[in-house]
């Protein structure tokens, strides 16, 4: 169902990108603004699929107020330890994030219109690697409150994230030839757009692969504050500020920029894999006993 959903949310997204980025279907021609206004609309869309499927078919997990009156005070403070720093994280990241698209978009068009395209097609690669994760998420907790052994099924989680980067990263290399075919761009447009694609394969080559130590490995196992300190330190004190340099007090090639821009998700690749063998040396314990 998730993947559904996430796959709605695309097909919601890319459809309002096409109309309100460029104007089609009589709506204005919003540029910027308008893939903003597409993407909330998209996420609200996904939001109520949930929420509906929560409440008329999952009818098990629909959480009514009644629900929190009858937990118990230390399974309610664990919860609350826990899902913290996962919405704190989140939240900075995303408010980092649009940050970073707010100095792209004082950019010149063609520019601008590059990143948005990676963007949304790098959305498509991430609806297949999302729901990997959060299976990997599941299994890491069973794993652990069954007392099973962990090495085996790390390693096969992360060959299946080194299998879905190659998958993004011939994806991205094969639609660099087909964003003709979707919009109709100049040479000169589709030439920035495929260098920044191009750039973009280095990127997917580690995406997945960080995805699935950080938000299925670490997150499934409990590490909820180093996945908040990787996410919003990096955010924040390195994809911000380099951001900024590289595209306003360099005249580096936009690709060169994207890479700097994007650089976060290979260093953090590599610190995940660190803290998956500290913890691996020091033992992995149930949240909840």
């Amino acid at each position: 169902d998730a993947m559904v959903f996430s796959l709605v949310a695309f097909v919601v997204n890319a459809f309002l990108n096409w109309c309100f980025i460029f104007g089609n279907l009589g709506f204005p021609r919003m540029e910027y603004e308008g893939a903003a206004l597409a993407t909330v609309i998209a996420r609200i869309v996904e939001c109520a699929l949930v929420i509906l499927n929560l409440r008329f078919r999952i009818k098990e997990l629909c959480f009514r107020f009644s629900s929190f009156l009858k937990l118990k005070f230390d399974q309610f403070g664990t919860f609350i330890k826990t899902s913290i720093p996962v919405s704190a994280s989140e939240f900075l990241w995303t408010f980092g994030d649009s940050i970073v698209l707010s100095l792209v978009a004082g950019l010149s068009l063609d520019k601008q219109f590059a990143y948005s395209t990676y963007s949304l097609f790098g959305q498509v690669c991430f609806v297949f690697m999302g729901g990997a994760i959060s299976a990997a998420s599941i299994l890491t907790g069973n794993a652990i409150g069954n007392g099973d052994p962990l090495e085996p099924l790390f390693k096969s989680l992360k060959k299946l994230g080194l299998g879905i980067s190659a998958f993004n990263v011939v994806a991205i290399f094969s639609v660099s030839f087909l964003v003709p075919v979707f919009y109709d761009i100049t040479p000169e447009y589709n030439a920035v757009v495929r260098s920044v694609f191009w750039a973009g394969m280095i990127i997917e080559a580690f995406r997945a692969r960080m995805c699935m130590d950080l938000s299925g490995i670490l997150r499934g196992s409990g590490d909820v504050r180093f996945c908040f300190l990787n996410d919003v330190l990096f955010v924040w004190l390195w994809t911000v500020p380099i951001s900024w340099f590289v595209l306003y007090k360099t005249n580096l090639p936009f690709w060169v920029c994207f890479l700097f821009i994007k650089s976060d998700q290979i260093i953090k690749y590599f610190t995940s894999e660190w803290r998956i063998k500290y913890l691996m040396k020091k033992g992995i314990k149930p949240v909840i006993d």
